[in-house]
């Protein structure tokens, strides 16, 4: 694993960063953090596993957090298959599919993980769908 993978990134970045919290990943854990990258990039886009292994460093709790991230993997296929999800347009709203609404609810379930979700945001009806469906994974 790189030291800095972050290396081109402005130093607001960088200062941003949580620590790293473990110099290095137990086997046993690196083998399910992979599975879940490779899940996880073949539905969407995302930084490169060496990115993803260092994030993970940066997690205090590993196996809390690599669970929490198979359950993400769990519910963003539940909810691609049961949600209805619509884009707003100039014209009204648009259906999203595809590789655009597997990004959405990532992102969303993403950013809920990070607890970067705003209080309006989880307000709004399909966003907490989203999050009640993974919560209730998540309680199982």
């Amino acid at each position: 694993m790189a030291e800095n993978v972050f290396e081109g990134d402005s130093e607001e970045i960088r200062e941003i960063l949580p620590p790293i919290c473990h110099e290095s990943i137990p086997d046993f854990l690196l083998s399910r953090i992979e599975k879940v990258y490779r899940q996880i990039a073949a539905l969407v886009e995302v930084q490169t596993l060496e990115q993803w292994e260092v994030s993970f460093m940066r997690t205090t709790n590993l196996e809390v957090g690599i669970s929490n991230w198979e359950v993400l993997v769990e519910t963003l296929n539940e909810c691609y298959k049961t949600q209805t999800l619509y884009q707003k347009t100039d014209n009204g709203q648009k259906l999203l599919d595809g590789k655009k609404k597997k990004q959405v609810i990532f992102n969303i379930l993403a950013f809920y993980l990070a607890n970067a979700l705003t209080k309006s945001q989880l307000e709004e009806k399909w966003i907490s769908t989203i999050v009640s469906i993974f919560e209730n994974r998540i309680k199982k």
